[in-house]
């Protein structure tokens, strides 16, 4: 813009539409104008007031690929008079509008779907669009596209040929005498599964050699696609769950699952499963892909492509574990590699061991509630069960006998340690299985009634292990009632003859059985007529009083107790002599009555015998004178016993003797010449 003369009085505004074929580019050089507008519809205005002289804005436009024939431009001045005159002239424009021919030419420019620069995933689908312009004029040759596909792409196929003739993968060619304008052509290609990296083509535009028509101008025709890089997930499943319980010797089946996403992997994955304590490893049940060495240390090869891959092994609960048992597992690559490291997830599982369960149950030999006798010998057993498993603290066992028992000797230990009478423990640590112990005590010689024992089983206080159950803990045996038999002997034996004045033995022996005597044991001897008590000889175990009571005490052992005392027959005896003892206890008593047997003696008194002898003085045979006196003696011998009857003796005088008188009765009643009596009950002797 030229100013001359004056300075402007209003904004001049140049407006430059751009004709088709063109696309405005950018302002080079402003100068003192302000340039505005949009597309290719631009202005520049120089301000009122500008001073006369040239200004200068420069600016650029590009020919599009699509013009034909020729592109133009023409600029419109507006302003730069008086604004109050509306019959000020417009600036006067030269040379204001411009022209360029355009020479034949060929443009060729190719698009992707997804564009180019972008992600793609294998197997992903790109499709392709070659767009070629004719400007100007029409082709006179054979126009050829070659798109050579990079590594990880594979041929689809032509989905709109268009104009073109296509062939392999892929030559296209745009026919001699193609007229101007745009002519598109898509195909697509398909992302290797095993793609890394990127994936491009390049496609070339060439005409015959030496032909006329102008070289083709490729622009974009190169395309660049990122393959996503590869996802490595890594999951741990076990059977049973996680979180569930499970027991000593229980398998545990592990399943790794490695979910490679996105595209192919470029490094090996490595897995370490590490047990921790409690755990055993088994055995790999399905390495699917993977190679595994060791207890476990497994791969998967890089190069794997996208797809869940599984591996399954498993490992046994340990016989002693407690508490829980876990392991874990870590995925990674090899330091400084090109994949993403790993994500573990879940790749922890941990399982609660059941708690141990304890029962203890007890018998004995005999059973419990069968009859013992004082001094047998109690066989008991002791049986813990532990379940689920193993104890984690000593279990003690202790037994407290009763009274009336004594206790032996431990006869087989088994697992246990023991002490005293009685306390054993069974370790921490031992294992689901059954264990016995086995011990004696004696029924003591006094026992009475039931003798009896509990176990009580228990865990430290405040302990991990469950209390132990116990179940039939406590035993009992009733102690075999006594029994009390009483028998009676003599010396001389019973029924044998006895005489006046003779001395009797009686032995009493009683034998207690089965168990000691809870009660006094009561002896009474009465004894008959014609007997006098004489002494107790040998009390024994007794206490005696009078003629005669007797008393054992209670607690009097199983045994046979004698007890020895005399009795004299009377001298006035006749016919038998006996006695009778009898045994009791005190009435409402525990022990049963005593038995008796040949409780009763009885001896027979020797019958008397009497001879009766006479003698006279002068003696029977000698000579007398008539007037002599003779004397007479009757002597009676009762022998054996007395007598029961009175004897009578008469002496009948002869002719030529008359009586005189009875000089000495002695123990005889006389009346007459003479009867002489002898009372009943005369003792044996000479009268």
């Amino acid at each position: 813009v030229t100013v001359d003369n004056a300075a402007t009085q209003s904004d001049v505004v140049l407006t430059d539409t751009l004709g088709a074929g063109l696309t405005f580019g950018a302002v080079v050089s402003a100068g003192d104008f302000v340039a505005g507008g949009s597309g290719n519809v631009r202005t520049f205005t120089l301000p009122a007031g500008a001073a006369p002289g040239s200004y200068s804005v420069v600016y650029t436009a590009t020919v599009d690929a699509d013009a034909q024939t020729s592109v133009a431009n023409a600029v419109v001045p507006t302003g730069g008079g008086d604004p109050t005159d509306p019959g000020a002239p417009p600036p006067s424009c030269g040379n204001c509008s411009t022209e360029h021919p355009l020479a034949s030419a060929i443009h060729v420019a190719k698009s992707a779907n997804p564009p180019t620069g972008s992600e793609v995933s294998p197997n992903d689908t790109i499709a392709y669009t070659l767009t070629v312009t004719v400007a100007n004029a029409a082709t006179t040759e054979v126009l050829t596209l070659v798109d050579t596909l990079g590594a990880g792409l594979t041929f689809g196929a032509v989905t709109d040929p268009g104009a073109f003739a296509c062939s392999g993968a892929l030559t296209c060619t745009l026919p001699a005498g193609t007229a101007p304008g745009i002519h598109a052509l898509t195909y697509t290609a398909t992302v290797d599964a095993d793609a890394t990296g990127t994936v491009g083509n390049v496609v070339t535009a060439s005409n015959p050699p030496g032909g006329s028509d102008p070289d083709p101008v490729c622009t974009t025709c190169e395309t660049e696609h990122e393959i996503v890089p590869t996802s490595i997930a890594v999951t741990k499943s076990a059977d049973p769950a996680p979180g569930s319980e499970v027991l000593p010797g229980d398998t545990l089946t592990y399943t790794l699952t490695v979910t490679v996403s996105n595209s192919v992997t470029t490094e090996e994955l490595t897995l370490v499963d590490t047990l921790g304590a409690g755990l055993s490893f088994g055995a790999v049940t399905d390495a699917g892909a993977f190679a595994c060495t060791g207890a476990l240390t497994c791969t998967l090869p890089a190069g794997t492509l996208p797809g869940s891959y599984a591996l399954s092994y498993t490992a046994t609960v340990d016989a002693d574990a407690t508490g829980t048992v876990g392991n874990a597992v870590t995925a990674s690559n090899p330091p400084g590699g090109n994949d993403p490291d790993p994500v573990c997830t879940s790749c922890e599982t941990e399982h609660p061991i059941s708690a141990t369960s304890v029962a203890v149950t007890k018998s004995s030999d005999p059973a419990s509630g069968s009859e013992v006798s004082p001094g047998d010998t109690l066989t008991y057993t002791l049986t813990v069960t532990v379940s689920n498993s193993a104890t984690t603290e000593v279990l003690t066992l202790v037994d407290t006998l009763g009274a009336g028992l004594t206790f032996g000797a431990v006869t087989d230990v088994g697992a246990f340690a023991c002490s005293g009478a009685l306390t054993c423990t069974l370790p921490a640590g031992t294992l689901p299985g059954s264990y016995v112990l086995r011990y004696t005590a004696t029924v003591d010689a006094a026992a009475t009634g039931t003798v009896g024992n509990v176990v009580t089983a228990s865990n430290p206080p405040g302990g991990n292990d469950p209390d132990p159950v116990c179940t039939s803990c406590a035993t009992e045996h009733e102690v075999v009632a006594t029994a009390i038999v009483v028998a009676k002997s003599s010396d001389p034996a019973s029924g044998s003859q006895v005489s006046p004045g003779d001395t009797l033995a009686y032995t009493l022996t009683v034998t207690v059985s089965n168990s000691a005597t809870t009660e006094v044991l009561t002896l009474v001897d009465t004894l008959g007529a014609g007997l006098t008590f004489g002494a107790v000889t040998d009390a024994g175990a007794f206490a005696c009083t009078g003629a005669l009571t007797c008393t054992l005490p209670a607690g009097t052992l199983p045994g046979s107790y004698a007890l020895r005392y005399t009795a004299t027959v009377d001298a006035g005896a006749t016919g038998t002599v006996g006695n009778v003892v009898t045994a009791s206890n005190p009435p409402g008593g525990n022990d049963p009555d005593p038995v008796c047997t040949s409780c009763a003696t009885e001896h027979e008194v020797v019958a008397t015998a009497i001879v009766v002898a006479k003698s006279s003085d002068p003696a029977s045979g000698s000579q007398v004178s008539p007037g002599d006196t003779l004397a007479y003696t009757l002597t009676v011998t009762v022998s054996n016993s007395a007598t029961t009857e009175v004897l009578t003796l008469v002496d009948t005088l002869g002719a030529g003797l008359t009586f005189g008188a009875v000089t000495d009765a002695g123990a005889f009643a006389c009346t007459g010449a003479l009867t002489c009596t002898l009372p009943a009950g005369t003792l044996p002797g000479s009268y």
